[in-house]
């Protein structure tokens, strides 16, 4: 049974849409299971004016909005929540719609629902199951956390996170206010 709600599911997961296209832009500079450093938004010229407490070659911790400005300034743009799961691991995401559908609204095992609103104003819901993500961060990468440019649902204060050690979101949307200094990945929109 459970094989076959497998198969059943992995016909309604995310396929290969603009989403993962633009994961792959975040993910261009990989290896195996993480991201190169040259993606992470270091200590620079740019970046200093965001992070002017941060130490030379530190990972750089900026507010969403700086984050959000300091990605357009680099020819990118900061990832959605959508983008962020779809870089983490495609296959980890449910669409909301055959949850409803199919499974009368109860998610398999390991899956929590995402709701966020995108900063074009675009609402979208979906599961996502940590387990399941093939690209967790390591090393000095792990111990960060990481904006995206989604906010929590219906809670306009608080920001989806992304965590290096699970590679995905989780916790209360209270601990990610807007204004709390996480640290960011860009998607570059000049990808060739």
């Amino acid at each position: 049974m459970d094989g076959q709600l497998r198969d059943s599911e992995s016909k309604h997961l995310t396929s290969e849409t603009e989403s993962e296209r633009a994961a792959g832009k975040m993910l261009q500079d990989t290896r195996a299971d993480f991201f190169a450093d040259k993606n992470i938004v270091r200590l620079d010229a740019n970046s200093a004016k965001y992070c002017p407490d941060a130490r030379d070659h530190e990972i750089c911790k900026m507010t969403q909005q700086d984050a959000t400005k300091y990605c357009k300034e680099q020819g990118g743009h900061l990832p959605s929540t959508r983008e962020f799961a779809a870089a983490m691991n495609p296959k980890a995401i449910l669409e909301n719609n055959y949850v409803d559908s199919e499974l009368k609204g109860i998610p398999p095992v390991g899956y929590y629902k995402v709701a966020s609103q995108d900063d074009n104003g675009k609402v979208d819901t979906f599961y996502f199951n940590n387990d399941m993500v093939t690209r967790k961060l390591t090393g000095q990468l792990s111990k960060n956390s990481f904006w995206t440019s989604s906010i929590v649902l219906q809670k306009t204060n608080y920001a989806h996170v992304f965590y290096g050690p699970l590679g995905g979101g989780g916790g209360p949307a209270e601990e990610h206010a807007r204004s709390f200094k996480h640290a960011v990945l860009i998607v570059k929109d000049n990808y060739k």
